[in-house]
C-alpha cells in the first residue's frame, strides 16, 4: 500500500501559531510506516505553542526509535511504547512548568500505519476523522459543557489516552485536525462529495484542505487552522 499525504498549517487572525504538526513517512524491510502528529497548543495557558512543539517533536523521535528496532514491530509493541512517550511527555512539561512557574498543555491526535494496520491515539479536542465514502469522527471531544477541555498533555492529572487499532484497506482515507479546522467544517468535510475529491495526489489533497481552510475563514474563524489528511492507495 502507498500513503498519499498532505497537510496546510496556518496561524490563522491569531498573533502566533500554537498549533504544530509533523508527518514522516518510513519504507524498512518492504514495510511501510508513516507518522502524522496534530498538537493544538492551550491557548489559555501560557508557552501553547512550547507544548505543541514538544510533544510533536517527542513523538516524531519516539517513532524514529521504532522504526529502527531489529525485527518486525507487533501492535502491542507500539501501543505500549506510544503510551509510555505521551505520559512522559505529559510529567516533563509539568516539570518544566513548575520550574518556570507557569501552566502550560497541548492537546494531541496522532496516527501511526504500520504496513496494513493503523493505530489511533488522541488527547483533547482536536480530531481525527476516517472513511472510504465519507469521514466520520473516530475520537471524543474531551470537553465539559462550557467548552473548557478535560484532558490535555502536560496540565491536569494523567490524560486520559483514546486509542483504537484498525486494518487499513486501499481507499480509507484519515484526517487529524485542530478545532480551528473541523468546528465550522465538520458538516462539510463528513460527506461523500468531500471525501470524493481526496484523491491519491498530494497537490488535489492540498487543494482540498486549503478549500476548507478559505470556507472556514469566510464563516468567521479566527483560531489557528492546521490538518493532515492521509489516503490509503
Amino acid at each position: 500500500m502507498e500513503f498519499f499525504c498532505n497537510y496546510i498549517w496556518e496561524k490563522g487572525l491569531r498573533d502566533k501559531n500554537e498549533d504544530s504538526l509533523c508527518i514522516r513517512q518510513v519504507n524498512r524491510d518492504g514495510t511501510k510506516y508513516l507518522l502524522a502528529v496534530v498538537c493544538d497548543g492551550i491557548g489559555g495557558l501560557e508557552a501553547g505553542e512550547h507544548a505543541s512543539s514538544f510533544v510533536v517533536n517527542s513523538m516524531l523521535e519516539c517513532f524514529k526509535k521504532m522504526v529502527r528496532r531489529p525485527g518486525k514491530l507487533s501492535g502491542r509493541s507500539i501501543c505500549n511504547t506510544v503510551k509510555r512517550q505521551i505520559y512522559s511527555c505529559h510529567m516533563q512539561l509539568q516539570r518544566y512548568g513548575k520550574e518556570l512557574g507557569i501552566r502550560l498543555g497541548t492537546t494531541m491526535s496522532m496516527i501511526l500505519l504500520a504496513g496494513s494496520s493503523g493505530y489511533i491515539f488522541h488527547v483533547g479536542d482536536s480530531a481525527v476523522f476516517e472513511g472510504k465514502k465519507c469521514l466520520k469522527r473516530m475520537t471524543p471531544i474531551q470537553q465539559d459543557k462550557s467548552g473548557a477541555l478535560l484532558q490535555a498533555v502536560g496540565t491536569g492529572r494523567n490524560p486520559i489516552l483514546f486509542y483504537r487499532r484498525m486494518r487499513l484497506g486501499r481507499g480509507m482515507v484519515f484526517l487529524l485536525a485542530s478545532d480551528g479546522f473541523y468546528k465550522r467544517s465538520e458538516h462539510r468535510i463528513c460527506t461523500a462529495e468531500w471525501i470524493k475529491r481526496i484523491e491519491c495526489d498530494e497537490k488535489r489533497i492540498r487543494e482540498s484542505l486549503v478549500a476548507v481552510k478559505e470556507n472556514v475563514q469566510v464563516l468567521g474563524e479566527k483560531d489557528n487552522i492546521s490538518a493532515i489528511c492521509i489516503k490509503v492507495g
